[in-house]
């Protein structure tokens, strides 16, 4: 049976800081990390318990990234050939809390045999968000034997966030039956998440623009 605990910090977490890394899912696209790509600590639920994990991480849409098209993971221990799913959720008042997102793309696959390596990638249709939004990996695991979730202890920990339950409800995540960020006092190693995600500007931001560029040029000869 899970335990039921909830710690949900009352100041707001200040807005991530993006991270443009070689890994970029795809060219022209801008990177939402929170880790710097080194992450040697897993984390899964206690041994009193299995349990449907979610975590992941809070971050603001920034202007010419407003478009989510990738979403990525890195992974730890595993079920065996387990499928996963990666949600992505839009939060309707933006205080950095994504208990009250609302669920707006998912993905689901097969980890890499070797995702403990790197980062499993897939891509959703293109998704806008605007304001703060939640990226999560969602998986099941078993108490005392399966850390899946990968975290960086030296990532921003105010904005990621981790939920237990015994199964996690998408459509309202306030009700799982544990919610903590992960500078919590129930966190072990505070720490951020290897979860991100990949934006590009909405259709036809860069030509508008690269246009506008064009002509200030022309006004300063």
């Amino acid at each position: 049976m899970l335990m039921t605990h909830r710690f949900v910090p009352a100041a707001k977490a200040m807005a991530p800081m993006l991270l443009l890394t070689p890994a970029a899912p795809a060219i022209g696209s801008t990177v939402y990390a929170l880790d710097d790509g080194a992450g040697n600590v897993g984390l899964g639920p206690p041994s009193s318990f299995d349990a449907d994990m979610l975590f992941g991480n809070y971050f603001y849409a920034q202007p010419g990234a407003n478009i989510i098209t990738e979403l990525s993971v890195a992974l730890n221990e595993l079920i065996p050939n387990e499928e996963f799913t990666m949600y992505l959720f839009d939060d309707p008042d933006d205080d950095g809390d994504p208990i009250n997102a609302q669920l707006v793309a998912e993905v689901s696959g097969t980890p890499l045999l070797d995702s403990q390596d790197g980062f499993n990638t897939f891509s959703i249709d293109p998704t806008e968000v605007s304001g703060g939004f939640f990226v999560g990996a969602n998986v099941f695991a078993l108490g005392g034997v399966n850390r899946p979730a990968r975290v960086d202890p030296q990532g921003d920990a105010t904005n990621s966030w981790l939920f237990y339950d015994g199964v996690i409800n998408t459509g309202d995540l306030s009700q799982s039956g544990f919610i903590t960020r992960m500078d919590g006092p129930f966190v072990p190693i505070p720490g951020a998440f290897m979860v991100r995600a990949a934006g590009v500007p909405t259709p036809g931001t860069a030509l508008v623009l690269a246009g506008a560029a064009g002509f200030a040029a022309r006004r300063r000869r």
